[in-house]
């Protein structure tokens, strides 16, 4: 845990240097502020070598914030979560569960709504454990805003069911 300690400190300065770490499909990325002076030159690469240093968990935490922003966009989408059961003959099954994304605390941590044994749960998960199911902007079929009743939406699971 000091490491991960460790690496949040030296991301926080940094940040103060202008240094921006992102997380960008999959790699870790400082991008640096336009500075002035051979001095802010000097601090920027003093902090780029400390971050590489801890760059495993630099990298785990820039991963954790790129999740939580996100995920923000998927508010009140619909998910596909992954639970681990055991079925009646003892041996261990994955189980799909379909569901609603409520809110998105730091890091992986979401918070999704589902029915479980009939009855409503709001659970946190983890984002590795999910599948965001959207629909394609302008899709054919899809119903336009106005004043017209919808009919409840099926759920995914339901839909492939027989």
């Amino acid at each position: 845990m000091w490491r991960t300690d460790k690496a949040s400190e030296v991301i926080a300065e940094a940040e103060k240097l202008g240094l921006r770490l992102e997380f960008d499909s999959g790699l870790a990325v400082a991008v640096k502020q336009k500075t002035t002076g051979d001095l802010a030159e000097d601090k920027q690469g003093a902090i780029i070598e400390e971050l590489v240093k801890y760059l495993p968990e630099v990298r785990h935490l820039a991963k954790l914030r790129a999740i939580s922003v996100r995920a923000k966009e998927f508010l009140g989408k619909q998910i596909l979560v992954r639970e681990v059961g055991v079925n009646d003959r003892g041996f261990t099954v994955a189980i799909v569960r379909e569901g609603e994304l409520k809110g998105v605390g730091n890091g992986d941590e979401l918070t999704i709504s589902l029915v479980r044994e009939g009855r409503s749960l709001t659970l946190t998960s983890r984002a590795e454990d999910l599948l965001f199911v959207l629909n394609e902007e302008g899709a054919a079929g899809a119903s336009s805003p106005g004043n017209e009743e919808q009919a409840p939406r099926k759920g995914l699971l339901e839909r492939f069911r027989r």
